[in-house]
Formats: structure tokens, sequence, C-alpha cells
């Protein structure tokens, strides 16, 4: 009778972990296999990541593009070619700032706002790529409840700083952007730092326009 029982045991998991496969569950998989650690998430991307861009700027972003914001982002997207994640499925690349309203949409374009605006998932953790947690979710980050910075994630080394032209919210500071991201010679923008946790990691305060060595930091999802 005992060994009756273990090999129907056997048998209930077996079944457990082909009904966990043919449902695409393979984050809850990964938890039952490797307690604690990040998900796979297969063919779907289980979490975001964070990332900054290889290159520095000044306030200049927009150069001659048609907007700022699609200037950022092609900046994250050339930076996003080059890396690899733990979970590779993400397509979509965005930069992390907040930036006046803009043709062709004109709504709000703000950090707080990049779930409504872009689709960024509000439900799924944020990772360095080195896939460290960084938050639980979109609006933790936002409000730097995590506790944690993004030089724990790798996303920057520490001390590093990136344009975010946001307040504390995540939204746009009006007074302090380098006129939208335009320019790079005079005026302040506002910059978040890499090893900062609590609400003025994205608003850490203005620095010159002209500024070298600030990045850009961007979202994959």
């Amino acid at each position: 009778m005992k060994r009756a029982r273990l090999t129907l045991s056997a048998l209930n998991s077996i079944i457990l972990i082909m009904s966990l496969t043919a449902c695409n569950n393979l984050g809850l998989l990964d938890q039952l296999e490797k307690p604690g650690t990040a998900t796979s998430g297969g063919s779907k991307a289980s979490a975001i990541f964070l990332f900054s861009t290889a290159n520095t700027i000044t306030g200049s972003i927009r150069g001659g593009m048609a907007s700022t914001r699609l200037a950022a982002d092609v900046q994250c997207a050339t930076t996003r070619g080059t890396l690899t994640f733990p979970d590779n499925a993400c397509t979509q690349v965005h930069a992390v700032i907040s930036l006046p309203q803009e043709p062709p949409l004109n709504l709000n374009d703000g950090i707080a706002d990049m779930p409504a605006r872009y689709g960024v998932p509000s439900d799924r953790s944020i990772n360095g790529p080195n896939n460290f947690v960084i938050a639980g979710d979109w609006f933790t980050l936002v409000a730097g409840m995590s506790g944690k910075s993004l030089a724990d994630g790798a996303v920057m080394v520490g001390a590093t700083n990136w344009w975010s032209f946001s307040t504390l919210g995540g939204n746009y500071d009006g007074a302090n952007n380098c006129s939208g991201g335009n320019d790079g010679v005079t005026g302040n923008g506002i910059i978040g730092n890499s090893s900062t946790t609590g609400n003025t990691w994205l608003s850490g305060g203005p620095t010159s326009c002209a500024a070298t060595g600030i990045k850009f930091l961007c979202v994959c999802y």
C-alpha cells in the first residue's frame, strides 16, 4: 500500500507540471522550481526591464527630430539592440522621461502616465538587466516606495544622473525642462540619480541644461 501511495503522488506531480505547461503558466512553474526568483515568462515578457542609454546627452535632446519624445525613444531603442535581458521577450521601448504635450497626440506625457499612454504594464515587476527586482510594479517604482535604487539593479552605475524633467510624482516639471528638451545651453532640467532611493530618485533637483555625462533611463516591456 505504501508503494501505491508513492506512485500516485508521483503521477499527480507529473500531471500538475503538464497542466502548468499546457496553460503556458511558465512563471508559476519557475516559482515552484526556484522559489523567490524572477520568472522567465517564456515567450511573453513576465517583467518590465529598465536600462540606460550607452551615450550621454545635454538638455538639447530633440535635435532634428520631429519631437523630443521621438528623439529620446530613438536613443533608447538604439541601446536596446545591444542588450540581452534574462527574459528577452520585451519589444516595446520608451525613454522614461516627462515631457510637455507634443503633436500629434497632445496628451500628458509624464513618467506617471506611461501605463495609460504607452501601455506599460502596471502589474509586472520592474527589473534591472541583471534581473534584480527594483520594484513590484510601475506605481511603486514611480513613488520610490521599494527602497531599491537603479544602481542596485545594474541599470546604471552608482551616482549616474539621468534626465527626467519630472516632479516628485512623476509629472512634467514645467519650470525645469531645458525648454522641453530643446535647450542644451541655458536654463535647467530636473535629473534623477541612480543611487537614490525614496521619492527623489526621479526628481533630485535641477541641473544645467549644458551639463555633460547625463543619460536616459529606458524601459522595455
